[in-house]
């Protein structure tokens, strides 16, 4: 019987973080809803109550072919959200944007 998850060695494969699930196995690039909540540091339960939401956000929607959502997609998301994609700039650099536009706007 093959294992679905494998444990990841020193010597084992080159692969990214997204690769690897909490816990430090490998899985699929489409989660479950089990490792999808456990990647977001939340329940299940939190999850199923705050998908829909998430989703009108542009959290990736429930593969139901392949079985769940893509943890790549995943990461992109978390990752425009924060602010860490080239797209949107920190919430430090947003600050700044927004106060040399105030102080432009009382010189004149």
């Amino acid at each position: 019987m093959i294992p679905n998850t494998l444990t990841m060695r020193n010597n084992g494969p080159d692969l990214h973080t997204e690769d690897i699930a909490p816990g430090g196995r490998l899985v699929g690039r489409f989660w479950n809803l089990s490792q999808t909540a456990k990647y977001l540091g939340k329940s299940p339960a939190w999850l199923k109550k705050h998908s829909a939401k998430l989703e009108k956000e542009g959290f990736p929607k429930n593969d139901p072919d392949l079985g769940g959502r893509d943890s790549k997609a995943i990461i992109k998301f978390l990752d425009h959200r924060c602010g860490l994609d080239q797209k949107s700039p920190p919430q430090a650099d947003l600050l700044q944007i927004r106060a040399k536009a105030i102080a432009n706007d009382e010189r004149k």
